[in-house]
């Protein structure tokens, strides 16, 4: 080891690790303290308490961590003269403090960097060894970067997103970089439900929220040191508008540019991508205007979307009176007076007085101008509900009886599946058991053995989440017989209904109203789609089959059941 005279200096000593995991360098500060006083005490140098210094910072950007800094500054106050360190990467990883530390030795202000092995003072070979270490710490840095970044890109591709679970999902036990998701079988159903209920728009963000923790018990995924608390609220608002359970995320490709990536088509998906823009409209994120706020309630705003904006619509209630007198129009929601006669509203007996809710987009830049009544929304949702999908009360009684038979049809199927599943359940099993006998007998070393039993691992876990979520049926037949009884009687609620009838009719009934030159096309969620496009097949079939007009009787029914597999076809639980 290299010796000089130091008495003359005072030195501190600089120990930092970098901010990564504590448990991955846990006696990092510990060692490097240890060593770097072995160091003083074999150059005769006594260092002060207070000028050991400890960081746990990274030195990949320069004046980054305050210590450090503090520690430049007290050398060029002339405080401190030289400093003792483990490793020259200790002192920097980046040219910016690297040069700041080659500078202060340059002016005389710091007389040597002290390491075990040699120190670096103020000579031409020193300083040169000083900048060729640093550089060769920035470029290990560097390197360590770009491969952290290509893993990170080729997860990406592989339809992972390369950070923790979101609610709803977790990783499995595999090798690490190759770690899957899979549905949790705890949160998975819990969130599904969140989001639907989100977009019934019964309810509110912040309503949700308390029902998720205070009902349904959703919390946080439970990570090695944190989560499985009670999720909060800022989480909340994360997980509803996150796009993962749409079937995609985004992320950085190879050029460092933000793009969009497909999740694995093993994971299961909660939502459809135009139920995912629909929440990001109700939300009002970026790119679409926040619905504007009345006191009144109406019902059709939290459903209606523009079509030239994709932003929200708003209502406003109008109410005019026409005086008969100077056949003038007055607006009596804010004016006391008349504005042809000037005569109070209430005096004047010959007048006619009109209330409408007027429907239009809340962003006033909007190249949609005009706006459409409630009474001629109502009136172009009831003749698409009437030419599509309206049934008698007498074909909804014969198609509910016909659901037996698909619920049977359906149990097959998730039995079939679920056979198959087990089948594959079975063989990881005695995967793990043959492993393990190998491992027992000495033909596998310890490093080859926990790398496969983790790959096993982790498809044993997969396959249990999907036998617990997928087995059985998925026929929710009250979900059934509620949305046929909607066919019969919605015409009915959209017109004599309560606000929150209508709003509930509404939810089932209609995905988006999208408002375009002042009317309104109609997005029907699939399932209705699915019995819209079965009855336009029916009366192919059978030019007599008309449900507005049909009722049971032996003859029909026997023409009908012809037909039953094309009206009921594709039925499921989320209708």
């Amino acid at each position: 080891m290299y010796q000089d005279n130091y008495s003359e200096y005072e030195f501190a000593i600089y120990n930092r690790k970098s901010s990564e995991a504590d448990e991955r360098q846990a006696l990092s500060i510990e060692s490097q303290q240890e060593r770097n006083m072995k160091t003083a005490e074999y150059n005769g140098i006594k260092v002060k308490k207070e000028n050991i210094i400890n960081e746990s910072k990274s030195a990949k950007k320069s004046r980054t961590r305050p210590a450090f800094n503090e520690l430049m500054q007290n050398i060029k106050k002339g405080k401190i003269q030289g400093v003792i360190v483990w490793n020259i990467d200790r002192v920097s990883r980046n040219a910016g403090d690297a040069g700041t530390v080659i500078d202060l030795i340059d002016e005389e202000r710091l007389k040597v960097v002290l390491t075990p092995t040699q120190p670096y003072r103020n000579v031409p070979s020193d300083k040169m060894m000083l900048a060729m270490m640093c550089t060769q710490a920035k470029m290990e840095n560097d390197s360590k970067g770009e491969s952290v970044k290509r893993g990170l890109v080729k997860k990406r591709k592989m339809g992972y997103p390369p950070h923790g679970s979101s609610p709803g999902y977790l990783n499995d036990q595999g090798e690490k970089g190759y770690r899957k998701m899979y549905a949790d079988p705890d949160r998975f159903p819990i969130v599904k439900n969140i989001l639907e209920m989100f977009l019934s728009g019964k309810y509110t963000a912040n309503q949700l929220h308390n029902i998720s923790v205070k009902e349904l018990g959703l919390t946080s995924v439970p990570r090695k040191h944190t989560g499985g608390t009670p999720i909060g609220r800022t989480a909340f608002y994360n997980m509803i508008k996150n796009p993962i359970y749409a079937g995609f995320f985004y992320g950085k490709n190879d050029e460092g540019e933000r793009t969009r990536y497909p999740l694995n088509k093993d994971i299961p998906r909660m939502i459809s991508e135009s139920q995912h823009q629909k929440i990001l409209s109700i939300l009002g994120r970026k790119g679409t205007q926040r619905p504007w706020t009345y006191k009144e309630d109406f019902p059709f705003k939290q459903f209606m979307q523009c079509a030239f904006c994709d932003g929200s619509i708003t209502a406003e209630k109008k109410k005019q009176m026409y005086c008969f007198d100077c056949r003038k129009k007055s607006s009596i929601m804010k004016e006391e007076s008349c504005r042809g006669c000037e005569r109070n509203v209430h005096v004047i007996e010959k007048k006619t007085v009109t209330e409408k809710v007027y429907y239009h987009c809340a962003n006033r830049n909007c190249n949609e101008k005009g706006s459409i009544t409630e009474s001629e929304l109502v009136k172009n949702i009831k003749e698409d509900y009437e030419k599509t999908i309206a049934i008698s009360p007498a074909l909804k009684s014969w198609c509910l009886d016909k659901i037996d038979i698909l619920e049977l049809e359906d149990k097959k199927k998730g039995k079939q599946i679920e056979k198959v599943w087990y089948k594959q359940l079975e063989d990881e099993y005695q995967k793990k058991d043959r492993l393990l006998d190998l491992q027992i007998e000495g033909k596998l070393d310890e490093s080859t053995y926990n790398k496969k039993m983790a790959q096993i691992q982790g498809k044993i876990e997969t396959l249990e989440a999907r036998t617990s979520l997928d087995g059985g049926s998925k026929l929710d037949t009250n979900k059934l017989e509620e949305q046929f009884e909607l066919l019969t009687t919605f015409s009915d609620i959209l017109e004599n209904g309560t606000y929150q009838t209508q709003v509930d009719a509404l939810s089932l009934m209609c995905s988006n109203l999208i408002l375009k030159d002042k009317k309104v096309s109609i997005t029907k969620p699939k399932a209705l789609e699915t019995i819209s496009e079965g009855l336009y097949k029916a009366k192919q079939q059978n030019p007599v089959f008309e449900p507005g007009n049909y009722q049971a009787c032996k003859g029909k029914t026997d023409a009908l059941t012809s037909v039953c597999p094309s009206l009921l076809r594709g039925q499921g639980s989320n209708l």
